[in-house]
C-alpha cells in the first residue's frame, strides 16, 4: 500500500485533512513567533543539536524494554568505532527499523505482535 492510500484511508477514517490544518496555523501571530525563532536546517542529520532542530517524542515503555533499549546502547557504544548517540542514532535507529516492521504487518499480525509484547514483558516483569 502507498503513502497516499495510507494517507487517505486515515483522512477518510479519522476526518479532516492535514493541509487544511496547516493552513489555518500560518495566520496565527504566535506561531509566526515561533517560526521565527525555530532552527531550520536542510538535512536534519546535520542539525548541531536534535533537541532544536527535530520535533521531541515522549515514549513510555515498560521498564524492563527501556532496560533492553539502555543495554542496546551500552552495546552500540562498545561495539561501534564512533560514539553512538541516544537521540541523535539509537531512537531514529529504532524507530525506522520498527517502522518498517510495522509497516509490512497486516491487522491480525498486529494483533499478534501486542500478544507476543503483553507476553514477553508481563513475564520480564514478575521474574523481577
Amino acid at each position: 500500500m502507498s503513502d497516499d492510500e495510507i494517507n487517505d484511508r486515515l483522512s477518510r477514517r479519522f476526518g479532516g485533512d492535514s493541509a487544511d490544518d496547516q493552513d489555518d496555523t500560518t495566520e496565527n501571530p504566535e506561531n509566526d513567533m515561533n517560526a521565527e525563532n525555530a532552527v531550520t536546517v536542510r538535512n536534519p542529520w546535520d542539525a548541531e543539536s536534535v533537541k532544536s532542530a527535530w520535533n521531541g517524542v515522549t515514549v513510555y515503555l515498560p521498564d524492563a524494554m527501556k532496560d533492553r533499549l539502555d543495554k542496546q546502547y551500552d552495546r552500540l557504544n562498545y561495539e561501534c568505532d564512533f560514539e553512538v548517540l541516544k537521540d541523535r542514532h539509537l531512537k531514529p535507529l529504532v524507530v525506522e527499523h520498527g517502522l518498517d516492521a510495522v509497516e509490512e504487518m497486516e491487522p491480525d499480525d498486529v494483533q499478534e505482535a501486542l500478544d507476543d509484547l503483553e507476553r514477553r514483558y508481563s513475564i520480564e516483569q514478575t521474574d523481577a
